[in-house]
Formats: C-alpha cells, structure tokens, sequence
C-alpha cells in the first residue's frame, strides 16, 4: 500500500527511552527512596564505583549521580549506554536496602519490564499485548506517586509502542544507536588522517576501503577471534574430543581461543549463553568453560546452569553451577548476547540485558 507519511514514522529507542523515560522516572524513584532513608546518595555512588562491571559493561561505567539531577536541573552524565548500564544495576547497587513492598520500588521494576520487551530482539505476539498492559500501568502508578509531577511527552510516546511494534517488528532494530555507531567511524578517521582539505573526499574514500576489504573476506561469517593458542589433541578435555571424533573433523588443526567475537557480540570465559526458552519463558543458560577453533569452525565446552527462579525484587535469575558438560557449536542459533554471572547475597545470578523470549 506504499509509504504514508504520516504514520510511517518508527519511533528512536534510544532517545525516547534511554535519554528520556528512564531518566525522567529514575530521577524521581531515586529521589524518592534516597528522602525515605532507604540509602542515600553517597552509598548509592560508592556502589556504582565499586560495583564489578562485567567486561561488556565495564567500557559503558555509568558516571555518579549529581544533586542537581536529582533536583531537576541537569541529566546523568555520560552516554545512552551508561544510563542504560546504571538502569539495569541499580537493583544491585541498593536492592538489599529496599522493602519488597515499596510501591516505589515497584514502579522501578515495572519499568524494567517494559525496557525489557522494548529492548528485545524478538518480540512475541503475545508479549506486544502484554507490554500495551505494562505501559498503561507504568503511566498510572506513576501519576498516582508522584502526582505533582510534569510528565514529558516521551512517557506519552512510549503508550504507542505495541502499535510501532506491531508494524516494524523489534524497535531495537531501528533504534539511533547503529546510527551514532557508524558516524563514530568517521569522526574518528578525521580526528586521525589530521587533514582537513576536502574531508568529505577523505572520509569517503577511507570508508570505501572499508567496505571493499570488507568484501572480499572469504569467510561470510564476522568473526573475530583473541589469544589464539594451538593445542594438542591429546590435551583437549574427553568430551571435545569425542565432539571431534563424531563429526569427522581434523585433529591436527585445534586452537584454543580467549575470547570470541561474532557479530558484535563477544564471548569468552565465564559468560552465560541463553541456550534455549521454554514456552513458560523459562531460559536455560550454560556457563562458558572454554573455546575452541576447529578447521575454521568453532567449538564451545560449557557448564549447563540450572535456573532456579527469577528474583522480582531484583530482576535477576538465580541459577545453579553443575558439572554437567554441553559441547556448543552454532552460535550464530542463540539471538540474544552472551550474559554473565554474579554472586548476589550467597546466590549466583545472571542480569538480563532485555527480555529472553
């Protein structure tokens, strides 16, 4: 039916939520709980200083939070990606300090839920419905908390979500982000080449280049791999090797690996893979022991985790380390990125990035 100008118009993730709801609502939670002597705001900073980043968080280490931003007259320092890091570990920072029934707490955890199907890469139908349910009450809750409060025309936006992904598909693949990614690229070239005659013929013959090597890589796959060692196979442990013996591949051309990169997404020792989702939402993660390159095709030895329950009050699950071994080799099947697990109050947990569908 062709392009409408007045209602194809996706909405920016990015900026609608990340540079705008979650630093609107936050403002008044963390204001709120601070006044209630929960914490203040010098145990809050102490713990966003303190706290173990996981390696794919610890490049996006949000900055501590002002008096003024609490007061209205300024916004979090740093990137979208650091207010995004701060959002998804402030359970964790003051969490314990919390009361489960705090309703204020529990506007938070509402809006973790809406940033998590909102952030998802796959949306079930089902799930679209349910975040039109979740918004509604997010918008309630909060006028019923905080009533005084001048709500922006972002929360508003926000209600049309469901609709938006109903006609797009995941906004998180139309966000701004991959945007401000790729100009990246060429402010950088530019800050380098420090020539700036004619700098539009520079950056576009720079990201030619790019292109064209790009192209002719002989392998479709983007992957990139660190710390590779050649191993014998002789020292590979049992269950490899009987990987390797089934499928026929040879055994005069194994490397361990560091860590792995496919698709922007990287892996290494120690993080969780969502191996699977039940049609209850239950994941089921296994815990990275060790990589392996063979004959060009990778191969992945890691500990199955049991899941035992998700933590409402601190939106994490809870899971159990086993001994039991899983070989993994197509890891291009698991959609959403590698997570990572935490010891929380004597409990190994794992921090989603969104919701696992």
């Amino acid at each position: 039916c062709g392009f409408e100008a007045t209602e194809h118009l996706p909405p920016d993730v990015m900026h609608d939520v990340h540079e705008g709801v979650i630093l609107f609502i936050m403002r008044h939670v963390i204001s709120h709980l601070i006044t209630s002597d929960f914490f203040t705001l010098k145990t809050l900073n102490l713990c966003i200083l303190n706290f173990n980043y996981a390696p794919c968080d610890a490049k996006n280490k949000p900055e501590q939070i002002s008096n003024e931003y609490l007061k209205g007259k300024s916004n979090i320092r740093g990137s979208a990606s650091q207010v995004f890091c701060f959002f998804r570990h402030f359970s964790m920072y003051v969490g314990e300090h919390v009361p489960c029934e705090n309703e204020v707490w529990r506007l938070y955890v509402l809006l973790r839920k809406v940033v998590d199907i909102v952030m998802s890469r796959k949306v079930p139908k089902k799930h679209v419905h349910y975040l039109q349910r979740l918004i509604h009450f997010l918008c309630l809750d909060f006028q019923t908390l905080f009533p005084a409060a001048s709500v922006p025309c972002k929360l508003h936006y926000l209600t049309h979500y469901p609709s938006y992904i109903l006609k797009y598909g995941p906004l998180i693949n139309l966000w701004a982000m991959r945007f401000e990614s790729k100009h990246q690229y060429f402010k950088d070239v530019a800050r380098k080449v420090r020539n700036f005659k004619n700098i539009a013929r520079t950056l576009a013959l720079r990201h030619q280049y790019l292109e064209t090597y790009i192209a002719t890589q002989v392998s479709s796959e983007n992957i990139v791999t660190t710390g590779c060692r050649p191993i014998l196979f002789e020292h590979l442990p049992e269950i490899v090797r009987s990987h390797i013996v089934d499928c026929g591949l040879a055994r005069d051309n194994v490397v361990v690996l560091k860590s792995l990169a496919i698709d922007g997404f990287v892996y290494s020792q120690g993080c969780a893979i969502v191996q699977s989702v039940s049609e209850d939402d239950h994941p089921q993660f296994a815990q990275v022991c060790e990589l392996f390159c063979v004959n060009r095709g990778i191969v992945v030895l890691a500990y199955v985790l049991d899941t035992i329950e998700f933590d409402e009050h601190f939106h994490l699950y809870t899971v159990n380390v086993t001994t039991e071994c899983v070989v993994l080799t197509n890891l291009h099947h698991f959609q959403n990125e590698p997570l990572f697990v935490k010891k929380k109050m004597n409990k190994h947990v794992i921090n989603p990035r969104h919701g696992l569908f």
